[in-house]
């Protein structure tokens, strides 16, 4: 029986294909909702209660909730952990929030060159969206896709972000209080949130517009099980039969208050078994960078940009043109910023620590 912890040594996974497909999932749910605005639903939208994309999100954060569970626990260096956590996320953003304020929005503003450059917003863009925590919604840059079904919104999605990061520094405290002390522990733990979870969607079970609450919890239920799939490495076996019994579970449970922790943890196994079970040919995506991140920040300007110079675009014309010009920058992003920065990460920690090595007991 393949055990999680049989697989999970070293980088052969599947992890960067996943990554890379659910950024391109989130490309054409947006190509969809771009297209037709805020009154056209996606199919899959109205038979699971999410999106394609919103599914694809699930799954990052699944990923990144082993991932990063795996790095702090296994190194237990808070320096080593922080400065990678940093330098994976906001060198790109900054960068990204640099090309939408002086190439992109420079080019496609409706105001004069002088307007454009005396308003503070065109300044203040990149530093605001590379902080995180600065709602993206509420940032826009003078006279740009003023006309758009989405009108002024240069980059909405990249508010998951902040939970991410919330995530980050959650997993943090939990670990010095002792949540992840041991599996039993742990396992005691993430039953309570489950409980907990299962309660609140009794209380609102499927809400038409979601509140920052139901954000938080659905990120950190996903975040939390894919830290467990680390912790409780032990005790999951990967198996076909146990991925098609929760898929049924999970059908059944529809649309009861327990459909919602049964999809995120159905997504979450079917990730892992993904992530671990297929084997052979598909493991050379490896050998491509790893293109997720920038396809996921550049993917929502670059679709308003091509919507604004075409708006007869159609969602699929939307979706071909805009993935092809996003996944240019997404490659120039990792090459050229991302990975040089990760590069960086051990003389960082080395600042962070000032000589004295963080611990976590």
């Amino acid at each position: 029986m393949m055990k999680m912890s049989h697989t999970i040594s070293g980088r052969d996974n599947n992890f960067n294909l996943i990554r890379f497909l659910a950024a391109s999932c989130v490309i054409l749910t947006h190509s969809v909702l771009i297209t037709g605005g805020e009154d056209i639903t996606e199919p899959l939208g109205e038979l699971t209660g999410f999106t394609l994309g919103d599914h694809a999100v699930n799954v990052f954060f699944v990923v990144s909730g082993f991932l990063v569970a795996k790095s702090l626990l296994t190194k237990r260096d808070l320096a080593a952990y922080g400065a990678a956590r940093f330098l994976r996320i906001v060198p790109g953003l900054f960068v990204m929030g640099g090309l939408s304020a002086f190439v992109m929005g420079l080019a496609l503003t409706s105001l004069s060159l002088g307007a454009y450059f005396s308003s503070l917003a065109s300044w203040s863009y990149a530093p605001l969206i590379g902080s995180l925590f600065t709602d993206p919604l509420s940032l826009t840059l003078p006279g740009v896709f003023a006309s758009n079904p989405f009108p002024d919104m240069v980059n909405g999605p990249l508010w998951t972000l902040r939970y991410e990061a919330i995530a980050y520094i959650a997993l943090v405290v939990a670990v010095a209080v002792g949540i992840y002390a041991n599996p039993r522990r742990f396992g005691g733990f993430l039953a309570l949130f489950v409980v907990l979870f299962v309660a609140y969607s009794f209380w609102n079970p499927m809400p038409e517009t979601r509140s920052s609450l139901d954000h938080l919890l659905r990120f950190f239920m996903a975040f939390g099980l894919g830290s467990a799939f680390f912790v409780l490495r032990e005790h999951i076996a990967l198996k076909a039969h146990i991925l098609i019994g929760l898929f049924f579970l999970t059908i059944l449970a529809f649309p009861t208050p327990l459909y919602h922790a049964m999809l995120l943890v159905f997504t979450a196994y079917a990730t892992f078994w993904l992530a671990f079970v297929p084997k052979g040919f598909i493991r050379r995506f490896n050998m491509l960078g790893d293109y997720s991140y920038g396809l996921y920040i550049y993917g929502w300007p670059v679709a308003q940009s091509m919507i604004f110079l075409f708006p007869e675009f159609s969602a699929p014309a939307l979706f071909a043109a805009g993935y092809a010009a996003t996944l240019l920058l997404a490659m120039a992003s990792w090459h050229g910023v991302e990975k040089p920065a990760l590069a960086r990460r051990r003389a960082l920690a080395t600042l962070l620590r000032s000589g004295k090595k963080p611990q976590i007991a």
